[in-house]
């Protein structure tokens, strides 16, 4: 489904708004639909993470206002989340293992969770964010975490 129809489907958009957003986007070929809602304020991020979320069928996550794990972010260099734009920030123990939560915005991408699993050793469950968001999210979480080491 259309990003812009689960919008409308959600209550967060009108369809006249969605036509004026679409009609923004055809001056502003480089911008994301959601991208162009959110400036135009018609939605907000919450808004707009639970739609690509449900869009690519993955649980959705505000990382900038999550709690982000020391132990979880040991996981992985700062290098590395860079690198793949992920950040881990929950380990789950069950009685029969663990398992690494990442944010991602790339959640259904497998080459991608098979590298960040293979790096960490750890089964990992993918949670949608904004890519913005999870750049700004490592750059606080690693410095955060270095003044605390």
């Amino acid at each position: 489904m259309l990003i812009g129809e689960i919008l409308i489907k959600q209550g967060s958009i009108q369809k006249y708004q969605l036509d004026y957003a679409l009609e923004l986007q055809r001056k502003e070929i480089n911008k994301k639909l959601g991208q162009l809602l959110m400036e135009t304020e018609l939605i907000d991020k919450g808004s707009l993470v639970n739609a690509l979320a449900e869009q690519q069928a993955t649980p959705g996550i505000d990382i900038i206002n999550t709690e982000i794990e020391n132990y979880a972010l040991q996981t992985l260099t700062v290098q590395q989340a860079y690198k793949y734009n992920v950040l881990p920030f929950k380990f789950v123990r069950y009685r029969s293992g663990s398992i690494l939560y990442i944010a991602t915005s790339k959640p259904n991408d497998l080459t991608l969770i098979e590298d960040i699993s293979f790096i960490t050793r750890k089964p990992i469950k993918a949670f949608y964010a904004l890519d913005t968001d999870i750049k700004t999210a490592i750059t606080i979480s690693y410095n955060k975490s270095r003044k605390i080491s």
